[in-house]
Parts: structure tokens; sequence; C-alpha cells
């Protein structure tokens, strides 16, 4: 993953995030065949707590990044910056293994589907 930007999300908003690996050269792996990849969402204080975790099974077209579809219940947690996202991947084929996190935030929603 190239990108040390937070991921900011509204409360209750479907969000679609992609997540890309690279080597140990710092090269973007363009062929996903045999990885796998699981999230986990967590506070980011002193117990960590678990809020959510997914396995990642869909790719984009190109097949070289994990699409993540974050859906509303997924965000409808607390107004906060004190969440963090972490990524694994693994290569059972391999061995390999890799593993990354973010700084994701919750913000609050203005918007109201009133319906």
């Amino acid at each position: 993953m190239s990108c040390t930007n937070p991921i900011v999300v509204e409360q209750g908003e479907s969000k679609t995030i992609e997540f890309d690996l690279t080597d140990t050269e710092g090269q973007k792996v363009t062929d996903l065949t045999d990885w796998t990849c699981k999230i986990q969402l967590r506070r980011n204080d002193s117990a960590k707590k678990l809020i959510f975790e997914k396995d990642v099974t869909d790719k984009n077209e190109a097949g070289d990044e994990f699409v993540v579809m974050l859906l509303e219940e997924d965000t409808d947690i607390g107004v906060s910056k004190e969440y963090r996202l972490g990524i694994l991947f693994n290569n059972a084929t391999t061995g390999q293994n890799d593993k990354d996190s973010r700084d994701f935030e919750i913000t609050e929603t203005w918007v109201f589907n009133d319906a």
C-alpha cells in the first residue's frame, strides 16, 4: 500500500476502498492470484477493541487491487478519529504475507434519509 492518508467515512455511509500490495522492492504486485486479503477495524487505543473483520475476495478489473465495500452497518459506529484499519495479505501457495494499517476516521453525517 502506498497511500498513508487516513480513510475518512461519514457515519453510516457505504464506501468502496481499494488496496494494493507491493513487493519487497516497493513495486506494485500486478497479479493477485493466490493472494487473500483480510481487514480488521479496531479502536486505536490501548484496548484495541475489534469493531469488524472481513475477508476481502473482490478485486478490481485489472486484478491488481483488492476492493472492499464498507456497508452502512460497518460505518454506523461512533464518530471518532480513533480507529485503525488493519490489512493482512497472505499467499498460501508461496507462504508470503504482508500487513499494513491505516488511520480510519468516522465523521458526523449532515444529510439524513428521513423517508
